[in-house]
C-alpha cells in the first residue's frame, strides 16, 4: 500500500511538471503620448471701476459693480458718474480649452489713511470659460464696497490678482 501510494504521488508530480510546459504566455502593447499646449495667458484691459460717490451723513451703503457691467448704487448714497466698469482681462491659451478663474475674496483699497474693501468679487467670461477657435475669451470681474457713513474723501486704490488655469 505504502508503494502503491508512492508511486500515485510521483505519477501525480510528473503529470504536473509535464504539463507546466503547456502554460502559454500573453504579452501586450501600448503607445505612450502626450500633448504639449500653450500656456494660459491673463492681460488686463480696463481696471474695477466703483466710480465718484457722495457718503451718507448718517448711514453707509453700497456700491455693487456686476460682471456685465451694470452698477447698482444703494439710495442712501449718491453716484455721481456713469463710469463704472468691472475690471477686463483678455485671456489666451489653447483653443477649445477649459479654464477656471481664481479671485480674492476681498480687495483693501485705501486712500493712504483711510480703506474700502472690496468684497463679492464675481466673474464672467464671454466664453464661459471656453478658449475659442483662436484660443482668446474675455473676462470681467466685478465687486461690492461698502461705504461708510462720512468716507474719508479722497482717491482710494488697491491692486488684486486674478488666476486663471486649465480645468
Amino acid at each position: 500500500m505504502p508503494f502503491s501510494r508512492l508511486a500515485l504521488i510521483g505519477t501525480t508530480v510528473l503529470a504536473l511538471l509535464a504539463s507546466a510546459g503547456n502554460v502559454k504566455a500573453a504579452s501586450g502593447e501600448a503607445e505612450a503620448g502626450a500633448t504639449i499646449i500653450d500656456s494660459l495667458s491673463i492681460v488686463k484691459s480696463a481696471d474695477l471701476d466703483i466710480g465718484s460717490i457722495v457718503p451718507s451723513t448718517s448711514v453707509g451703503g453700497v456700491v455693487r459693480i456686476a460682471p456685465e457691467g451694470n452698477a447698482e448704487c444703494d439710495a442712501v448714497l449718491t453716484c455721481l458718474t456713469q463710469t463704472t466698469a468691472p475690471a477686463r482681462f483678455a485671456v489666451q491659451g489653447n483653443a477649445g480649452y477649459v479654464y477656471a478663474v481664481t479671485l480674492p475674496t476681498v480687495v483693501v483699497m485705501s486712500n493712504g489713511s483711510k480703506e474700502m474693501q472690496v468684497t463679492a468679487l464675481t466673474s464672467s467670461t464671454r466664453n464661459g470659460g471656453l478658449l475659442d477657435s483662436d484660443g482668446l475669451d474675455e473676462l470681467s470681474v466685478g465687486g461690492s464696497v461698502m461705504i461708510d457713513a462720512n468716507q474719508e474723501t479722497g482717491q482710494y486704490t488697491g491692486q488684486f490678482h486674478v488666476t486663471v488655469e486649465y480645468n
